[in-house]
């Protein structure tokens, strides 16, 4: 299945990756243009489920979605803005002007990317007066920045890295000129984000060890346990089951109040994002009455995961605040949390995108999520059935409803079986596309 990036920036920037992406064959990227750096955030909000990794147009609109949670920084990267780029915006302008240029305004070019161009090269003469810092500015400060530089006679030229900086620039005739990303520079990120994806794909394949530690009352935790508690494990079973199935796990009891369920990083992941497992804890406590610890444990072997559940339990049993700890591969403490507002948001958002389907709002999402969990571009009713752990007679039926709707299409037959041809299905990925009212979008506070 390809990898799927999804481009933002302005029109020409976006533009300058799709077309080096064409040389791509394991890449679809998806063009997202905009026209101000704090579109960013609705942007990712509403096309999230559609991309696996965020090619950003600079370091302003990836610093953006990062100060401001959209993004975690492992899910995105932009194209280093290299010094090579600014002396070929340096030669322009000295042609353009026919003459040296002596002064310069300057944003969003790192420090170290100037020193790097300096050596070998006549631009010691250049006074450069540099906004401090590369990450993300409002973009009225950064034309006040310039403007006041220009208006003092202190700069000839104003150089910026900002779309809309730069037209706002040339909007009240100061001479401005806009820095983007070399060739390499994309396609050094490109590969990034490809090397970056097949490592995530091979992580999501991770052993991870859910362990669950019954809390019981101090008088009996090392003596015997009354008959009444003994059913309240029943009930415990019984939801520890359900949860596993849902994992595609494998339950374990290991001790009196202990079980482990062995499933994958990416079966974990997966189940979380409509799921929370601090809801499953309490219906735990309501339907059997009893409180537990959660522990995970990630390893790179079975015993490392093991060895992990364990630390995380010590973690638990000395905050009782805190029942819920996860312990890394690098034996990095971590304490669960629950749904972010964007989950909240983007579930709202599903069960209006999918009214009046012949089903549900959340079949029809999952459809979509599990054939990209499964990195599968095209699949059939029998294999949506297994991942539904539902009957091929359902899941055809899911599928005809979703075809009406035109958010799957039917790409051909597989044969060769028994009976009639499966049809091959295909995702319209488009139909699964939808917009966010800036009324509902919220930027994060900090």
């Amino acid at each position: 299945m390809p990898i799927r990036i999804g481009a933002i920036g302005p029109a020409d920037s976006v533009q300058r990756v799709m077309e080096v992406g064409q040389q791509y064959t394991d890449v679809d990227i998806k063009p997202f243009v905009y026209q101000a750096t704090e579109d960013t955030g609705i942007i990712i909000e509403r096309n999230r489920h559609l991309v696996d990794q965020w090619f950003f147009s600079g370091p302003v609109p990836y610093d953006f979605a990062v100060q401001n949670d959209f993004i975690n920084p492992d899910e995105g990267i932009y194209a280093t803005l290299h010094g090579s780029s600014l002396l070929g915006v340096l030669l322009t302008a000295s042609m353009e002007r026919q003459q040296l240029i002596p002064s310069i305004s300057l944003d969003s070019i790192d420090e170290s990317q100037l020193r790097s161009v300096k050596p070998g090269t006549d631009i010691n003469h250049l006074k450069i007066h540099q906004y401090p810092g590369t990450g993300y500015v409002p973009k009225d400060k950064l034309v006040a920045f310039h403007e006041a530089l220009y208006r003092a006679n202190e700069t000839t030229v104003a150089i910026t890295c900002i779309n809309g900086v730069y037209h706002q620039l040339q909007a009240r005739n100061i001479p401005v000129y806009r820095v983007i990303p070399s060739e390499l520079a994309v396609q050094l990120a490109i590969d990034y984000l490809r090397q970056r994806q097949q490592k995530l794909s091979y992580r999501k394949k991770q052993l991870v060890i859910i362990g669950f530690e019954v809390i019981y009352p101090s008088a009996i935790e090392d003596g015997f346990i009354p008959y009444k508690i003994q059913h309240s494990e029943l009930e415990l079973h019984h939801q520890l089951l359900q949860f596993t199935e849902k994992v595609n796990g494998s339950l374990a009891k290991i001790g009196n109040g202990k079980y482990v369920v062995y499933t994958t990083r990416g079966e974990l992941e997966f189940y979380r994002r409509t799921h929370s497992l601090e809801t499953f804890v309490e219906d735990i406590k309501r339907h059997s009455s009893l409180g537990v610890r959660v522990g995970i444990g990630y390893g790179h072997t079975v015993l490392e995961a093991d060895e992990h559940v364990h630390i995380a339990f010590d973690y638990a049993r000395q905050d009782n605040r805190h029942n819920l700890i996860i312990v890394n591969e690098d034996k990095e403490v971590s304490e669960l949390r629950g749904s972010s507002e964007s989950t909240l948001l983007q579930q709202r958002i599903v069960r209006e995108k999918f009214e009046g389907l012949e089903v549900s709002a959340t079949q029809a999402m999952r459809v979509f999520t599990l054939a990209q969990h499964h990195e599968k571009q095209t699949f059939t009713a029998q294999e949506l059935a297994g991942w539904l752990q539902g009957t091929e007679r359902n899941a055809r039926r899911v599928l005809q409803a979703l075809e009406r709707a035109g958010f799957v299409r039917v790409v051909g037959e597989e044969s060769g079986q028994r009976g009639r041809p499966r049809r091959v299905y295909q995702l319209e990925e488009k139909a699964f596309e939808w917009t966010v009212d800036k009324g509902d979008f919220k930027q994060r506070d900090h």
